[in-house]
């Protein structure tokens, strides 16, 4: 999927929409999406809000879930996720994501088979200054898109 596509993608989630996430994917790269830091990304303190961290790096995980099966018809669903907020925010953020590549091939064959199957995705925030300020994996079901 082009970058416009997905920029298209997550303006089009009204959740994520306001954040104005800015996504690209190359094949054999990480998923990388990019967040503005700007006020209403902010908390109470005015450092970057936990739940735009989360969003960003579950947009960034749920990217790079989706590209491996989106041409066998499936879609991705959050199963289950872990989360560890390294040292506060205060810049442009961008998160990188990748499938575990030990569970690529696996996993894709399991969906091609079954319609069914799972895989995790890490992920890992950082600033403007390359600083980790959150790593988390994210795991997702593979199901078959319904009609």
């Amino acid at each position: 999927m082009k970058a416009a596509d997905l920029d298209s993608l997550l303006a089009a989630i009204p959740y994520s929409a306001p954040l104005g996430l800015r996504a690209r994917a190359e094949v054999g790269r990480p998923v990388q999406v990019r967040m503005a830091f700007t006020k209403a990304v902010t908390n109470y303190v005015g450092t970057g809000h936990a739940g735009a961290l989360f969003t960003l790096a579950e947009a960034a995980a749920g990217i790079a879930a989706h590209r491996l099966v989106e041409d066998l018809g499936g879609i991705v669903l959050l199963k289950e996720s872990t989360a560890r907020f390294a040292r506060r925010a205060e810049s442009d953020l961008t998160a990188a994501a990748s499938v575990a590549p030990h569970e690529e091939g696996p996993a894709r064959a399991a969906f091609e088979r079954e319609r069914r199957a799972q895989a995790s995705v890490e992920v890992a925030v950082t600033d403007a200054a390359g600083a980790a300020v959150f790593e988390g994996t994210f795991v997702y079901a593979f199901r078959p898109r319904q009609p």
